[in-house]
């Protein structure tokens, strides 16, 4: 039966209820010469019901805006209405020496998908791609037999109608700019098993990121916005599964618009239950943003399972692997780009505030070239010269690095073409792209390690947002670990990674940093937690390493649903890690209460025009970098390359961006002042330091944070006093200034506020 045609707006199944029915959109490349659309019965989704041919076609072109590369095959199917299972055959030439892998038994996932009715963790012979024609002793190849049984089904959903419910009375996007955000990198089924606070159904699931009690936590604790690692459709790829394991991390899309089902408590309406999940953290001022993984996908490599790309069209993929994971798609491809962006709009559109990109530099190599910060792709995220005007007030992190030629590229997904006037960003769209920023990682995981000495500039470096790598410091992420390091307690209670349990011989994964700091381990961890906090750019962390959390030394969990990726909660959590808890908190209440710790741009090094302080009898400047006796150091002196303890003293002035900006960055009406403050850092080893407060005329100075004794944080000091702080250390003082004289001050500071 044929369908009579129907739209390309969308691609996938679009209800629409006023004529009473469906519309479906698919592609194929120009080889396929024939699409059925397959409906299966709702109770198993594996009775098909009915097969219905679509012969409308849209032609897709190629680079020269001329050569048909593709089709998009359509067709309005009345009477099929939201919750149908559908899947689609594709007829074609079977070649794989010509990447032709077109197979009419293979039912074929729509990769567009807004709902499937199951994973992928187990494999038969009948979701490879055998050829059609091949006989083994006399009987056909494994191709003849239908996979209809054994493959997950697309789920029609009414997705317009889901997103107008879920964004109604909120703003679309970002709810904070990234200066003024802090992440909590998670799992979403890691990160509430344990939590024995929320009903036994519901934990581990999205519904549990909702519950009253996690909510209330999330915003105690200072948290902004949740990364969730992936929640998109995934499975485990069939050499993982043949070592016996599952894939728990994600990082293996089957279908990137569809929620994985496994992660609801309702695994009928995952995307009811995401969607009003989002809604709920949103209404608390929390961001959603989501850890998406658009390089690759679950079809791993050559002789892997056809469940849709490979099917539709193999020159989807590159003809190279540069992501490790047997496959890599093709963004200079039209229908990649397409399909990412509608992703992109549609969990935007349920209320997600950014996404992280994994292995993000790919969707900048178009046919596998060089990586291209003006490639179509990235100018489309950025909505640079009109590129895409869907995609407003989104927040973009990604890993500026892949397994390609030349695929360490820090900096330069930040990166902005300069206008004649030569500013940053000013002719730019609403959105910015910023860096997991590898630089910054590494500095801090190298005070981890015994032994290991840094100079003041290097620590400083990341401390002031790293400006030679960055045009901002909201375009750089500062983290310790995330979820490809050892979790921080095993970084300074290990000494060798442990990956045995993966089954791969401990090859895999990173290396611990080799220091078992024994009695002081969470020393040092308050440490990197307060430098992480007190340093300009967009603080992550990984969920568990707040409280103390332990892998066994594994560095590299992706296989591991079990407790060393499920966090403790409640008594659960030994003493020790609830102070590290209680510590990490007060540095996010203290890192969102002052403005020029989030600053917009980077320090200038001028004289603050907004206050009169004076600092051993010099006007005040934005920042200030003092030597242990209170003096300023001069850049370019030897001081810089010396390993020794320093002063950070910030004026107060918050650093917003320029009004000419327009992308993304910080709301320019935000001018209020803060009240100075000033940090001293001994990140030396075993070396206790003597440190001089800097001689400012009618300040004070409250301690706030103190890494080395977090219960003596209550000390207040006058400015030329000394104070005594000890190895791999950190305080940080709130200046509180006296009224002295009416005249002294031209604008109070926001002490008093």
């Amino acid at each position: 039966m044929y369908l009579p045609a129907g739209k390309t707006d969308f691609l996938g199944a679009t209800p629409n209820r006023k004529e009473g029915g469906t519309n479906f959109a698919f592609y194929t490349s120009k080889d396929a010469n024939r699409v059925e659309l397959c409906l299966f019965d709702k109770k198993t989704g594996i009775q098909e019901t009915g097969r219905f041919e679509l012969t409308a076609k849209e032609d897709v072109k190629g680079d020269d805006g001329k050569t048909t590369i593709g089709y998009i095959w359509h067709g309005f199917a009345a009477d099929v209405e939201e919750g149908a299972l559908y899947g689609f055959r594709v007829h074609g030439p079977f070649n794989p020496d010509k990447g032709q892998y077109f197979n009419p038994y293979k039912v074929l996932i729509d990769p567009c998908a807004k709902a499937v009715t199951g994973e992928l963790h187990k494999w038969d012979q009948r979701h490879f791609p055998h050829d059609l024609h091949k006989k083994t002793n006399g009987k056909p190849d494994m191709s003849c037999h239908d996979n209809a049984d054994a493959v997950p089904k697309a789920r029609v959903v009414d997705w317009q109608s889901l997103q107008e419910r879920t964004t109604q009375g909120l703003p679309i996007g970002a709810l904070k700019p990234h200066a003024d955000t802090i992440i909590r990198e998670l799992h979403v089924r890691g990160e509430t098993i344990n939590h024995l606070s929320i009903p036994e159904n519901e934990r581990g699931t999205y519904k549990a990121l909702s519950s009253d009690e996690y909510v209330a936590w999330v915003k105690e604790m200072g948290y902004t916005t949740l990364e969730l690692m992936p929640v998109e459709s995934f499975g485990s790829d069939p050499g993982l599964v043949s070592r016996g394991k599952k894939n728990f991390w994600g990082y293996m899309t089957m279908t990137p618009t569809a929620p994985h089902t496994e992660y609801a408590a309702n695994k009928f309406l995952p995307e009811e239950e995401f969607a009003a999940t989002v809604r709920k953290l949103k209404q608390n001022g929390v961001e959603v943003i989501m850890d998406i993984v658009p390089n690759h996908t679950l079809e791993s490599g050559p002789g892997g399972p056809l469940l849709n790309l490979r099917g539709m069209d193999n020159t989807l993929y590159l003809p190279h692997d540069y992501t490790g994971c047997g496959n890599t798609r093709d963004f200079g491809h039209p229908i990649n780009r397409r399909m990412f962006l509608e992703e992109l709009r549609y969990w935007q559109g349920l209320g997600v505030s950014g996404f992280r990109i994994d292995l993000a530099t790919i969707i900048g190599r178009e046919h596998g070239r060089e990586f291209d910060p003006n490639s179509e792709m990235m100018k489309a995220l950025r909505q640079d010269y009109g590129a895409d005007h869907g995609l407003k007030n989104i927040k973009f992190y990604g890993e500026p690095w892949d397994l390609g030629p030349n695929g360490y590229k820090l900096g330069q997904l930040a990166w902005y073409a300069q206008d004649d006037v030569g500013l940053f960003g000013k002719d730019f769209g609403n959105n910015r792209v910023s860096e997991w920023n590898g630089k910054a990682r590494d500095t801090l995981q190298t005070l981890l390690r015994s032994g290991s000495e840094l100079t003041r500039g290097a620590i400083v470096d990341h401390m002031a947002g790293s400006s030679r790598h960055y045009p901002d410091p909201q375009a750089s992420v500062i983290k310790i670990t995330s979820h490809d390091d050892g979790t921080l307690e095993d970084m300074v209670t290990r000494e060798q990674k442990n990956n045995y349990a993966n089954g791969e011989d401990n090859r895999d994964g990173n290396h611990l940093p080799g220091t078992n700091w024994g009695a002081e381990a969470k020393r040092v961890q308050r440490f990197l937690m307060a430098l992480l906090g007190l340093s300009q750019g967009v603080p992550m962390i990984r969920h568990g390493d707040e409280r103390g959390h332990s892998a066994d030394g594994n560095t590299n969990t992706y296989c591991q649903d079990n407790h060393m990726t499920h966090i403790p909660w409640g008594d659960k959590i030994k003493p020790e890690g609830q102070a590290l808890m209680q510590f990490h908190g007060i540095v996010n209440g203290f890192r969102n209460k002052h403005s020029c710790l989030r600053r917009g741009v980077h320090f200038t090094g001028k004289p603050d025009s907004a206050c009169d302080l004076k600092v051993n009898g010099s006007d005040i400047r934005d920042v200030m970098w003092l030597n242990e006796q209170g003096h300023e150091m001069q850049f370019g002196s030897h001081q810089w390359n010396e390993v020794g303890g320093f002063a950070m003293l910030l004026s107060g002035d918050p650093g917003n961006s320029p009004a000419s900006t327009k992308h993304f960055t910080r709301k320019v009406n935000r001018t209020e002042h803060d009240m100075p403050l000033l940090v001293l850092v001994n990140p030396t080893m075993r070396d206790n330091m003597e440190f001089k407060l800097p001689d400012i005329p009618g300040v004070k100075w409250k301690m706030a944070i103190n890494s080395q004794n977090p219960d003596c944080a209550k000390q207040e000091l006058s400015s030329g006093n000394t104070i005594r702080l000890g190895w791999r250390s950190a305080v940080a003082f709130e200046g509180q200034i006296e009224k002295i004289k009416e005249t002294s001050v031209k604008r109070t500071t926001g002490a008093s506020r």
